[in-house]
């Protein structure tokens, strides 16, 4: 057994492009991650011409049948790539204040103090 390795979208690519030599990969342990499907499914999506799809299609079909495809239940990688790309409507915001902060822990946690607030806008 060779490496362990996970190919990205840019491999998914150069496979339907013809541009990899997969001899150079033929003992290696290979694997995709589902994000990178999902990106490589938009793709098919926004092919110029049903031929392109079609190509893509079956590159895909190709590929999923000879690697692993890495997935993480928890978090579907569908539909974060289809939001990608698509144009969302104009709304207009305004900024009233900006505020330092210490986080600690990850992000989702919430555990954060302020330290300072910088308020635009007029003063009164």
């Amino acid at each position: 057994m060779g490496r362990r390795l996970i190919l990205g979208t840019n491999v998914l690519i150069a496979y339907e492009r013809g541009t990899i030599d997969w001899a150079t990969l033929g003992t290696d342990e290979l694997a995709v991650a589902a994000l990178s499907i999902a990106e490589y499914r938009v793709g098919i999506e926004l092919a110029d011409t049903p031929v392109r799809a079609a190509d893509r299609t079956r590159a895909l079909a190709a590929i999923t049948s000879a690697v692993d495809v890495l997935t993480k239940p928890r978090q579907p990688a569908e539909p974060i790539v289809s939001a990608l790309g698509h144009e969302l409507p104009g709304c207009e915001v305004q900024i009233s204040a900006v505020s330092l902060v210490i986080q600690r822990g990850p992000e989702r946690h919430w555990d954060w103090d302020p330290m300072a607030t910088a308020r635009f806008g007029t003063t009164t």
